[in-house]
């Protein structure tokens, strides 16, 4: 959580003149579950008690608040940017009048949910503890019933303009429409006492269910024996069962099946994968442009099972540095501009986009005789214009097995270094974590260069390039650019045409391209014609 808030893409933005937040955020909160011992401690628990299991990360997946309004409501287990926190609220609210700060602090200075990470705490025992909290939180929220209007009260007594945004307002007078379903639902429990004939049989029999089973298992639970073993016996049932097929079916190994092609135009709700393998190199991708890439059991990019969002994966990026926004051949991560196909066949997934006369292709492909993921880029320039097109990689290391990853994300990004040998060039490792481990390696690599690349220096960290790229929402957020590569795309007759091929997935990379013709004078002339080059990225 610390790495979390301190990240730039993070960090609070304040207007000096007026203590009003502008963007960022100044609390990040984890999602918070119930304890599993807590859980079972009595009946009242073991009834409302919403224990996940095991599994920690089993619900680790978005929120609706944080992804449709990038804000979060806050529920006060959080780590907080205290001289922002005190900056925002100083002087905010009238001394002494304010009981449950939770919500309307968290409006004032914007909360963050980190929903990969959870905190664990135990539920009320019974139901009076669990009403005097209810009272308290009710209490709280109709004493900031007041923030919901246009002018609000200050600390120092006067009357301002409500800071707060449309949807904090709504949140605050939900939680007030909240605080009356319990009233509701005794009025309704009341007139359904009065209108049906329920016999108060029902109340003992009740009784006797719950009762005679928890004395038994209180009776189990005390043996040492069981308490040591009692986190197993929390575990989830499958929700459906494998059955074996009793039959083996015979194989023709003549036979050779024909993979019809499937083609989409437009994003899918529901991601549909192509699988590529060559027994050792896996590749997983999805017609969103989200998958995974894995090597003999690890992971060498990282990836989550969220086909709700569908967000990890390694993405190209085009922008044309005359004007106009980021694109990706691929839908995600900015594929909403332009005409667009995806492609899956038995040997590769094509995405192809265009937007602005000019024809973005990506091919993907395992090799089938080395460990190689080829990602083949084409670049058609249709205009009657010379083109400067930005070309940006990006993708998130692992190189550790997938449940490792998945148990300890943090703790995995601590032992991946990389480094940049040489210009086109981009190695990274995973130093072991025990004697005899053995490293795992990957490179990055611009390779099969059949026209002339001009390497410029570094450009930076990519501080409003890599925002204007990515966006607030996007999972790849900002990212360091070690060595830029510069081409132009010059447009006569023959329309130029540009070719790179991205190979085993590294780090990083930014690349400012420049890109002459199939044949020059050695001076740098530009000829017209078609001039191509192959790269491993």
């Amino acid at each position: 959580m610390v790495e979390t808030i301190a990240h730039p893409m993070n960090r609070v933005q304040i207007d000096e003149a007026s203590g009003i937040r502008g963007s960022g955020y100044a609390i990040i909160q984890p999602r918070v579950g119930i304890a599993l011992p807590g859980a079972s401690s009595t009946r009242f628990t073991h009834l409302f008690a919403d224990a996940q299991g095991t599994d920690p990360y089993s619900s680790a997946v978005s929120d609706a608040h944080q992804e449709l309004f990038s804000e979060a409501m806050l529920h006060g287990k959080a780590i907080y940017d205290v001289p922002a926190f005190h900056q925002i609220l100083c002087d905010r609210f009238p001394t002494e009048t304010l009981l449950s700060h939770d919500l309307i602090e968290g409006a004032h200075v914007g909360v963050a949910l980190a929903s990969d990470i959870e905190v664990l705490e135990n539920l009320s025992l019974d139901y009076p503890a669990f009403s005097r909290r209810q009272h308290r939180w009710i209490r709280g929220d109709w004493q900031i019933a007041a923030w919901a209007a246009r002018i609000v009260p200050c600390g120092d007594g006067r009357r301002r303009p409500n800071p707060l945004s449309f949807i904090n307002r709504w949140r605050i007078l939900d939680n007030l429409r909240r605080s009356m379903v319990p009233l509701a639902a005794l009025l309704l429990l009341g007139f359904g006492w009065f209108v049906s004939a329920v016999p108060a049989v029902w109340t003992v029999v009740l009784v006797l269910a719950v009762g005679t089973p928890a004395l038994v298992q209180s009776r189990f639970r005390a043996d040492p024996r069981i308490r040591a073993v009692e986190a197993l016996l929390c575990e989830r049932v499958p929700i459906a069962r494998v059955e074996a097929d009793d039959h083996v079916r015979a194989r023709n190994p003549h036979v050779t099946a024909h993979v019809k092609d499937r083609v989409w135009t437009s994003r899918t709700t529901i991601p549909h994968v192509q699988l590529s393998s060559n027994g050792r190199y896996s590749l997983m991708i999805t017609n969103n442009g989200g998958g995974y890439s894995r090597w003999n059991g690890q992971d060498v990019t990282r990836w989550r099972s969220d086909s709700a969002r569908d967000r990890d994966g390694s993405y190209v990026w085009l922008r044309d540095l005359r004007g106009g926004p980021a694109w990706s051949p691929s839908p995600y991560p900015a594929g909403d501009v332009g005409d667009a196909t995806v492609t899956f066949t038995a040997d590769r997934a094509e995405f192809v986009r265009r937007f602005q006369d000019l024809e973005g292709r990506l091919e993907i492909a395992v090799a089938t005789g080395d460990d190689v993921e080829l990602r083949r880029l084409s670049i058609n320039n249709r205009s009657v214009r010379t083109r400067h097109i930005e070309i940006t990689t990006y993708m998130e290391l692992a190189l550790a097995p997938h449940l490792a990853d998945i148990a300890h994300p943090l703790f995995a990004k601590m032992f991946v270094e990389t480094e940049a040998p040489e210009r086109g060039v981009l190695l990274a490792h995973r130093r072991p974590r025990a004697p005899g481990e053995a490293p795992v390696w990957v490179a990055s690599v611009l390779a099969g260069v059949t026209g002339p690349i001009e390497f410029m220096k570094p450009i930076g960290t990519c501080s409003s390039g890599g925002i204007a790229i990515c966006g607030r929402r996007q999972r790849p957020a900002i990212f360091l650019a070690p060595e830029p590569v510069r081409f132009w795309i010059r447009s006569l007759a023959s329309a130029p045409h540009i070719v790179a091929t991205q190979g085993a997935p590294g780090d990083c990379d930014r690349y400012d391209c420049r890109k002459l013709s199939r044949s020059g004078d050695g001076n740098g002339s530009q000829i017209p014609g078609t001039g191509s080059f192959d790269a491993c990225l």
